[in-house]
């Protein structure tokens, strides 16, 4: 039994980038779901599928086909991509998805249209809002993309577009009147592909670069960190895109984060001891500054790092959750969650939030390591989001429904859904979510 557990903790960092190719090949880039199944690729609407309905919902609307991507929510207005239109049908057989989709914008408060956009093909991405709505546009082999571009949107009006590639194209970062893309494909690797900046005023190349298929990547300050191939973090100057320095490593979140001066990467190389350290580095210079791994019954295999205040907080596959001195990366306190722990932390003020895989949600103190309250969510859990406000958690699939429910800090539930269909990643703001379904609606949740 116990080689079982050390080869499923060894193998947890051997498959990480197998699991991103999946995402990022087969998917392209759309989401695939906190809930860890992947959604229908087409846009026709299930004749049987329902609105979201219960006491959270607020508001729905519906589109007329599929909605894959997470919506994306700003100033009052929620945008998203999916649906369907009759500009453009796919030509090719096994080619996703079978008809061109659109761009919406609706209020946040009533669900009222303001605009929609019909896109000549798919929309690859989920929108990016400022100075502009910007998305991809295009379609999906499942091993490369197909006629894929960036698209400016001005009040639902098309500004301009850029040239076209037969990659998957990945919609990055907008900074200071520049938006950054990423290509990649099935071959999921550390070179072969390329990295991009476009002027956002009227879609012209500034830079670009070869890297290994990049999917994610943020911009802090002058520096856009990306990750390639899921297992190389580099850091890249955004004038010009020269890079900067790179580590061998995968950050401890699920997208790229800067905590002030440092990101915490977890590493793929094994110590004298057998454990897989979190590395903290410098975010300026990638110098490493320390790293932390402690004995466990099995190898030290972490699967998150989120730094806040003076601590860093990492989650480790057996269930464990330590609090690290954020100087030196000596051990505070430990606290254990009883089952499997497979996603980073979420921190909020001195609250670090955690999923384990028995549908615990544990709340703890970051101070102390305390446990200040757990509940239990149907399915293997996640935490989608945490705020001041509270924090929104989903259950996996179980017996036949998928489950959102929102805690506030003090573990009082305020509102929860249950829907028999996949559901995007929902756009969040407090504890009010607006998430997509696989027929097509769109739905706004919270306490009523």
């Amino acid at each position: 039994m116990k080689t079982g557990l050390r080869m499923n903790r060894r193998e947890l960092l051997a498959t990480v980038s197998v699991s991103l190719a999946g995402v990022a090949g087969c998917l392209n880039g759309e989401d695939a779901g906190p809930f860890g199944e992947s959604p229908d690729n087409g846009t026709a609407a299930d004749d049987d599928g329902e609105a979201p309905g219960g006491n959270a919902v607020q508001w729905t609307y519906q589109t007329s086909g599929s909605i894959r991507n997470q919506p994306t929510l700003q100033d009052g207005i929620v945008y998203l991509s999916g649906g369907t239109n009759e500009r453009a049908k796919s030509n090719k057989e096994h080619v996703r998805p079978e008809r061109s989709e659109n761009v919406y914008a609706l209020t946040a408060d009533a669900g009222a249209e303001q605009w929609q956009y019909e896109a000549p093909a798919g929309v690859t991405s989920s929108p990016i809002v400022r100075d502009g709505v910007f998305v991809v546009t295009g379609w999906s082999a499942g091993t490369h993309g197909i006629e894929q571009q960036l698209v400016r949107l001005d009040d639902g009006s098309e500004t301009w577009t850029t040239e076209e590639h037969d990659r998957y194209l990945h919609l990055l970062d907008s900074s200071d009147g520049a938006v950054y893309l990423g290509t990649s494909d099935d071959e999921y690797g550390i070179q072969g592909e390329e990295l991009f900046a476009i002027r956002a005023s009227d879609g012209d190349q500034y830079w670009s670069t070869e890297t290994g298929d990049t999917t994610d990547a943020t911009i802090n300050g002058d520096t856009l960190y990306s990750v390639a191939g899921g297992r190389r973090t580099t850091a890249f100057a955004v004038n010009d895109g020269d890079e900067r320095w790179h580590r061998d490593m995968r950050p401890g979140t699920d997208d790229v984060r800067v905590f002030d001066d440092a990101l915490y990467l977890i590493s793929e190389q094994e110590n004298e001891n057998g454990n897989y350290p979190v590395v903290a580095v410098s975010a300026s210079e990638g110098s490493e500054r320390w790293r932390f791994s402690v004995p466990v019954d099995e190898p030290f295999v972490p699967t998150g790092a989120v730094a806040s205040g003076d601590a860093v907080y990492i989650t480790e596959y057996g269930g464990w959750l330590f609090g690290v001195d954020r100087a030196d990366g000596s051990e505070n306190w430990r606290y254990s969650a009883d089952s499997d722990t497979r996603d980073p932390p979420v921190v909020v003020d001195d609250m670090v939030y955690l999923a384990s895989k028995n549908g615990g949600v544990h709340a703890v103190d970051g101070t102390t390591g305390d446990r200040e309250w757990k509940r239990t969510v149907p399915g293997q859990v996640r935490i989608v989001a945490g705020n001041q406000q509270g924090v929104i958690v989903r259950g996996g699939k179980e017996e036949g429904m998928q489950h959102l429910r929102a805690y506030a800090p003090d573990g009082t539930e305020q509102w929860s859904l249950s829907h028999p269909e996949h559901l995007t990643r929902p756009a969040v703001d407090g504890t009010r979510a607006i998430v997509g379904t696989r027929s097509g609606y769109v739905a706004a949740l919270a306490e009523q």
